[in-house]
């Protein structure tokens, strides 16, 4: 109902009602109800594409969230990042792994997205390597990065990852 007065009043025309609407719909399980918005939307911008990819991914509609991805006209950190995650949170590590090196910026936020993600799924190897590159890189972690990774540890039992994240903090 509220989509329909919307549209009948020409809401439609700022592309923040209907990305919006899209984030509303995705959010309230209506997936399918958000991919038809999107469909109809004579004109997208990245936040447009970025909702309905995330919509897909938290959804755990991951072939469909990769053949959005291949095909959007612009992807950004955002769009990098959400599917890393997404892929991160199924436990396919190797697609996740292949997607964040095939990222061409990398910032805080995909590196903690990588890095938790291997240490949820006890990875400490990859975990720790991948922590180590992030400061190779030129990046400190911080408050949300070391709360994310030190949860992650937690959940895994990732001892060995929790305390090379607390010497890098000692360090600082």
């Amino acid at each position: 109902m509220i989509h329909n007065h919307l549209e009948k009043y020409g809401f439609f025309q700022d592309l923040f009602v209907p990305n919006s609407l899209i984030d509303s719909y995705c959010k309230c399980g209506e997936l399918s109800e958000a991919c038809k918005l999107f469909d109809e939307m004579p004109m997208k911008d990245a936040v447009s594409w970025n909702t309905i990819l995330d919509g897909y991914v938290k959804a755990g509609e991951m072939n469909k969230a990769f053949g959005l991805f291949e095909s959007m006209p612009e992807r950004n950190v955002v769009s990098w990042s959400t599917m890393v995650s997404g892929y991160c949170k199924a436990g396919d590590m190797e697609m996740a792994r292949m997607l964040f090196d095939r990222m061409p910026v990398k910032n805080l936020v995909s590196w903690t997205i990588i890095v938790s993600g291997y240490a949820v799924k006890g990875l400490a190897k990859d975990a720790i390597r991948s922590f180590e590159q992030m400061e190779e890189a030129g990046l400190k972690p911080d408050d949300g990065t070391v709360i994310s990774i030190l949860a992650s540890c937690a959940e895994s039992g990732l001892l060995g990852l929790g305390k090379r994240v607390h010497t890098s903090i000692e360090e600082d």
